[in-house]
């Protein structure tokens, strides 16, 4: 039997507005929508205004983080992305595109603890139904948000992913609160918003001044 076409990365999502829908649709309480959904996503990002007038870089065959692996995805020995992967020779719209998708189950997996009577049914592997264990995805999120340069112009794409994946930034990661925490500092005087990142990110990511 063929494995359905999100596990061989082929891409599902029919037009530019199917990952927003998608989050719309995961805010809004929608328990239909499944790892499957999210993983069929192409990656493209001209759904953002800023870019919607540009030709970005295509999105076809890049490497794809196995996030939905239910080994390398949770096992502590995959915990660094320099070890299995090569993101440092990615292109940024590769870069952030798999860091939203990695949002995206980390935003789906907080919505339906929320709005999921039965917590019970939370978290598996499957990626057809239940929660994917959250496992490294934080780690690899903080890891993705690390690797855009600064002065990058998908800067502006990187609060909401930012504000999903802080809250599952344990005292554990500590090198990527730094990470984090130094991105939002910078971020905060790039579009000058002052306190930015302390309303943002949880206080258990916010590093104390010694």
């Amino acid at each position: 039997m063929p494995e359905p076409d999100w596990m061989n990365g082929e891409k599902g999502s029919p037009d530019r507005f199917y990952f927003p829908r998608l989050i719309a649709r995961i805010g809004a309480g929608d328990t239909d929508v499944t790892d499957a959904d999210i993983a069929s996503w192409d990656g493209r990002l001209d759904w953002f205004p800023s870019f919607a007038l540009q030709q970005l870089e295509p999105q076809q065959n890049h490497e794809r983080l196995p996030i939905f692996d239910p080994v390398i995805a949770v096992h502590s020995d995959f915990q660094y992305l320099s070890l299995f992967s090569s993101i440092s020779q990615w292109q940024q719209p590769n870069l952030v595109s798999e860091l939203y998708r990695i949002a995206a189950i980390l935003y789906r997996r907080g919505s339906g603890v929320r709005h999921c009577a039965d917590v019970s049914c939370g978290i598996s592997s499957s990626p057809d139904g239940g929660y994917q264990e959250i496992g490294n995805l934080p780690s690899w999120a903080a890891q993705l948000i690390d690797a855009i340069p600064i002065g990058s112009p998908f800067e502006n794409a990187l609060l909401w992913p930012i504000g999903i994946v802080a809250k599952d930034i344990n005292e554990t990661l500590v090198e990527e609160r730094k990470a984090l925490v130094a991105k939002l500092t910078y971020l905060e005087h790039r579009f000058k918003q002052k306190n930015f990142y302390l309303g943002l990110v949880p206080s258990t990511l916010r590093l104390k001044e010694k």
